[in-house]
């Protein structure tokens, strides 16, 4: 599974899911930086990559309905500085979780859980 990092979140998350043996990608090393929501998640499309983003718009069901692309994780937390968002996005990774099983899924990633919502169709 690859991921694409949303322009909202550190670059050293590269480094994190690098070390959990995880390729991404960056919005910004891309030129993607400012693009429409909807341009982004085009590309996520048509590379295959599932998006790891801080924007709570990605986790609207109505907008992006689980099973419509390749997958999205959006981080929920209160305090949105690299340190916290690298440990919260450690202790998600740590879960020992199957990462493929949320091909085509919107996962929500909060500071002490995470939530699964699933499609009715892969992409």
């Amino acid at each position: 599974m690859r991921f694409k990092i949303d322009e909202n979140l550190p670059s050293s998350l590269c480094i994190l899911l690098e070390e959990n043996l995880l390729e991404s990608e960056t919005v910004h090393d891309e030129g993607l930086s400012g693009n429409p929501d909807e341009m982004i998640v085009a590309e996520c499309k048509r590379e295959g990559l599932v998006l790891i983003t801080m924007d709570i718009g990605f986790a609207n069901q109505s907008a992006y309905p689980a099973g419509t692309h390749p997958g999205m994780i959006v981080i929920r937390v209160r305090n949105q500085s690299t340190k916290s968002v690298i440990s919260v996005m450690k202790r998600f990774l740590g879960k020992q979780v199957d990462l493929e099983d949320f091909a085509g899924c919107t996962v929500i990633v909060e500071e002490n859980r995470y939530r699964v919502r699933r499609g009715l169709r892969e992409v």
